[in-house]
């Protein structure tokens, strides 16, 4: 009898250990696999070399590969929305930007088919830069003065290229004319690069273009840089006049940051923080960065980010209201 309830105390337990649940430990720790990070706009605009200098130091710092994955279209719009219904698990982050982070949300609000404000998480602010001006050589002018005045004299509105309807490029064109009297044709693109290419073709006289993507494509005798946006100098170039001080409150800027899908767990996102702050933190993205233009912001946090996010979308409902430019429908 003893033997018998032995025998059924033992079978009990050892079918007691194989029911248990399996504990979170045995997980894989993250990142176990490769990460995609996306990037809303195709490759060749300004974006892009920021994009892979961050995956590069991300990827160092969390020891694992980086996938980048361009994803263009809808000023930003398409690929923004795919990383915010991505599952929310740390395999697919976005590069976020001004105009499908901030301008898009100010101008169509929940009309978007994600919210801003609640589809995301923030990591962190990765780098800022005001936008050049580039002006095509077949204009032949070779100072801002020179090209107002060219601009002005034309009895035509004078055209320019974007990244898309609403793009930070677009509305830096948009408050040029409204602020110059300049009456001006935009002509959005379905991003920087192919806004580029009609610039260097001569399809346009002009377009607005991130830091990052004008240095780091260097001099060309095809377009000439004559000025920035903003009010700072232009690391870069700080000879290049600054349009925020001829016309004061034009002030468009483009920024970078890491995003990651809302509901992602606490742990991922910890590692996520902490591998974003090592990343803006070394010496060799500080370098890279700033030789295509860049500030690197490195004092951010998520708290900081959401705040600062929400700040700029304030700003840009209020300045599309103001300065009265045209919201396309959806």
């Amino acid at each position: 009898m003893f033997r018998f309830l032995y025998s059924i105390s033992l079978f009990c337990a050892i079918a007691a250990i194989f029911t248990l649940p399996i504990s979170s430990t045995a997980q894989p720790a993250y990142p176990s696999r490769p990460i995609t990070l996306i990037v809303p706009y195709p490759p060749g605009g300004g974006i892009d070399p920021a994009a892979r200098i961050y995956a590069d130091a991300l990827e160092k710092a969390l020891g694992q590969t980086i996938v980048i994955q361009n994803q263009g279209g809808a000023s930003g719009q398409i690929g923004t929305n795919h990383a915010a219904h991505s599952s929310p698990n740390g395999y697919t982050l976005l590069f976020g930007s001004v105009a499908p982070n901030v301008i898009l949300p100010a101008a169509y609000g929940n009309q978007l088919p994600y919210n801003e404000q609640k589809d995301f998480a923030p990591i962190g602010l990765i780098a800022q830069a005001d936008y050049v001006l580039l002006v095509s050589a077949k204009l032949h002018v070779n100072s801002l003065k020179g090209f107002l005045d060219y601009a002005k004299a034309q009895t035509k509105p004078i055209a320019y290229a974007s990244s898309g309807q609403l793009s930070g490029p677009h509305l830096a064109g948009a408050l040029l004319s409204n602020m110059s009297g300049i009456k001006m044709l935009h002509v959005p693109y379905r991003g920087n690069g192919p806004a580029l290419t009609a610039l260097m073709s001569g399809e346009v006289a002009f377009a607005f273009d991130s830091a990052g993507g004008v240095v780091s494509r260097g001099k060309s005798d095809k377009y000439h840089a004559l000025a920035v946006t903003g009010d700072q100098p232009f690391p870069s170039d700080p000879s290049l006049p600054n349009l925020g001080k001829l016309y004061p409150g034009h002030n468009v800027s483009q920024w970078y940051g890491l995003m990651a899908p809302a509901g992602i767990p606490q742990n991922v996102l910890d590692r996520l923080k902490a591998a974003h702050e090592k990343a803006v933190h070394s010496a060799a993205l500080q370098r890279r960065m700033q030789e295509i233009g860049l500030n690197v912001i490195t004092d951010s946090t998520p708290q900081k980010f959401q705040a600062y996010v929400d700040n700029e979308i304030t700003r840009w409902r209020h300045i599309l209201a103001t300065q009265k430019i045209g919201i396309p429908k959806l």
